[in-house]
């Protein structure tokens, strides 16, 4: 059975900013040309999971499912935090012209990387956490 900790979050954030440093230098170098792309598909996914996690929200308000109100309670929050932080920083980008000279537009897709990370890392945790409970989920 899977085994929750306490620092449930500390993997998450630790690989947001290891991931989040890589993108950055990879667009400050000029590997990643088309980053643009990336940011919209960024953009989708975060609003896509933002979208799925408020639907679920409103079932957990009604019906009284043990299993998915501990995983919201353990890992919702992390999850909702880097969809909207994805958003907030992948409609910021998308707003200005992205340069690899600027020091804003590298910022901009460290941010962009290190919260669509954090809300993916984010996700699978709340999805191995459903997947490994009991039937009873005590």
């Amino acid at each position: 059975m899977y085994k929750q900790n306490t620092c449930n979050f500390g993997t998450a954030i630790l690989l947001s900013i290891i991931l989040g440093v890589g993108v950055a230098i990879l667009f400050s170098q000029g590997v990643l040309t088309t980053i643009a792309t990336g940011l919209w598909i960024a953009f989708g996914i975060a609003t896509a999971v933002l979208l799925i996690f408020t639907i679920l929200l409103s079932i957990l308000s009604v019906n009284p499912f043990i299993c998915l109100k501990k995983a919201m309670r353990l890992f919702g929050r992390g999850v909702i935090i880097g969809s909207v932080g994805t958003i907030v920083t992948s409609l910021s980008a998308l707003t200005i012209t992205l340069s690899t000279a600027a020091t804003a537009s590298i910022i901009l897709i460290f941010l962009v990387a290190l919260f669509l990370t954090f809300m993916i890392v984010s996700l699978i945790q709340y999805l191995f956490f459903l997947i490994n409970q009991d039937i009873c989920c005590n």
